[in-house]
């Protein structure tokens, strides 16, 4: 089994990279679905933004707030291919629903 490390993204609200995550690859499709994106491989996810060269596929699940409005992203990569399935997806929702669309959250 490898082993994961969590690492957030820290950076200007006006950085170039958080402006072209916004138009462009997985994060901008968030902002348009408000739904999860699974990518099986990424070289073939169209305006990927490779942020490790190791990344095969990737598992993004945004996280809303009680009134439903976007908070973050949960951005898992695997160097597997196709490494996430359905379930992890409907889990990892689950959590992040139960941890952060809960009242006693303050933002």
């Amino acid at each position: 089994m490898g082993s994961g490390r969590c690492r957030p993204w820290i950076g200007a609200r006006s950085s170039p990279v958080l402006q072209q995550l916004r138009t462009q690859g997985r994060f901008s499709r968030i902002l348009r679905t408000r739904s999860t994106v699974r990518v099986a491989d990424v070289h073939a996810f169209p305006d990927h933004i490779a942020c490790d060269a190791r990344s095969r596929s990737e598992l993004v699940v945004p996280f809303f707030d009680m009134t439903g409005d976007l908070r973050g992203v949960l951005d898992v990569d695997s160097p597997s291919l196709d490494a996430f399935s359905a379930h992890e997806a409907e889990v990892l929702e689950h959590i992040l629903r139960e941890a952060f669309g809960r009242r006693e959250v303050v933002w």
